[in-house]
């Protein structure tokens, strides 16, 4: 079970924040009344923490020649307009969980913003890993001064963001180093997304001292394979075999990587049909030497953790720490990407299979995709010798879970 810390962040989303404004919404300074913040393009941020309170201000366009009182409520409705409009699926906090110490404020004569107007989270029991929650807060009329509210900005959107804490896979025996085969394979044909959280105890020394960890295998000779100080490359960099090329990440103008222990990295590698790109924890990585040409299609197979092949598992260890195994059929944007950093919903169009790899107990990964992939560790095989796989039930047993305060993910 994932855990909701009861901390929040809260931020502006407007109604036109995900997009620009209306354009036919033309200011008439010193006659529209706005909420603070709405007529912004972007998100601002305040961390409450050992609170679940915020505030917020009225703004008008101009200094009020008297006083205007602007009247204000919860509106659910709004946030259901607003997924439709955009395309989005916020959810609503239940109102139940939101009150406000008015639900009117005054911006005196003379002035162009109201005092602050606290708003106040409840209780935080509603909370499921998953869902993006906001607190809708809609004007509803406005007395004084014949002001009229801006349509575009009537709506003030606070986002409440929870970090979650989950069990992951622990790493910490080669005797786990397997690969898990399916009945039938998963296609990647024609654009794609691949997407794995990592977690490094260590990254070894340096060049040439290998830290493979991941690989998506066709038994038709493809792969995907993920591997961490490739001779060739530098040392804390990562090197992707794919199925047509190579594609060494993180590699800057001092030829050397910047990943580093103790810090999860999420890997997002999107194939659009004629070019790779890789996302780092929703980042665009801008050094790369990247080969990767042709056709990328795989069908895959087996999904292998660790180093599998003969007797390299040692060699080429891996200790740390997995999760959040994505198998997408299209190109994934970068704002998907970075909204999806802690989870994703399993009912979301395109995505393929998806292990969270959070169950915490036992050894086998759910898949929580209709498709039910379910991957059972005691029921993988080994490499040991080349071309001739061997089952390997030992590795169930080597499966381990690890649930600390570094596994927080603020979603």
């Amino acid at each position: 079970m994932k855990k909701i810390f009861k901390y929040i962040t809260a931020g502006v989303l407007a109604a036109g924040a995900m997009i620009s404004c209306n354009q036919a919404d033309k200011f008439q300074y010193g006659k529209e009344v706005l909420i603070m913040g709405s007529d912004k393009s972007a998100f601002t941020g305040l961390v409450v923490d050992n609170s679940l309170s915020t505030s917020f201000n009225v703004l008008a366009t101009g200094k009020v020649k008297k006083d205007v009182v602007v009247n204000f409520e919860y509106d659910a409705a709004a946030v259901e307009t607003y997924n439709t409009q955009n395309g989005t699926k916020f959810t609503a906090v239940p109102e139940e969980y939101v009150t406000f110490e008015s639900n009117s404020v005054t911006i005196p004569a003379g002035k162009a913003k109201s005092e602050p107007i606290k708003l106040t989270l409840t209780g935080t029991e509603f909370m499921e890993a998953g869902p993006i929650y906001v607190i809708p807060v809609s004007i509803t009329s406005v007395e004084g001064n014949a002001m009229e509210v801006l349509s575009s900005s009537r709506t003030y959107f606070v986002r409440i963001q929870g970090t979650v804490q989950s069990p992951v896979l622990y790493v910490n025996s080669t005797s786990l180093y397997s690969t898990y085969k399916f009945e039938d394979p998963i296609p990647l044909q024609g654009a794609y997304t691949v997407e794995v959280k990592v977690w490094f105890d260590n990254l070894k020394s340096a060049v040439g001292d290998l830290v493979r960890f991941f690989c998506l295998k066709d038994d038709a000779g493809g792969q995907m394979l993920y591997r961490m100080n490739e001779n060739g490359t530098a040392w804390k960099s990562l090197d992707i075999v794919a199925p047509n090329g190579r594609y060494d990440t993180h590699v800057g103008e001092d030829n050397n990587g910047n990943f580093d222990a103790n810090k999860w990295y999420m890997i997002s590698i999107v194939w659009d049909g004629s070019a790779m790109t890789m996302y780092i924890n929703g980042e665009k990585d801008e050094y790369n030497k990247n080969t990767v040409s042709g056709d990328q299609n795989l069908n895959v197979d087996r999904i292998e953790i660790g180093m599998s092949w003969t007797s390299y598992g040692s060699s080429q260890s891996f200790n740390g720490r997995m999760c959040e195994i994505r198998l997408w059929d299209y190109a994934r944007s970068q704002s998907q990407i970075a909204e999806s950093q802690c989870y994703v919903d399993p009912a979301t169009e395109g995505l393929l299979a998806y292990w969270p790899m959070s169950e915490g107990s036992g050894h086998i990964f759910n898949d929580k995709t209709s498709g039910a992939r379910h991957m059972d560790w005691s029921k993988t095989e080994r490499e040991k010798t080349e071309g001739t796989y061997s089952a390997t039930p030992e590795a169930g047993s080597a499966v381990q879970w690890v649930n600390d305060r570094n596994n927080r993910c603020a979603q």
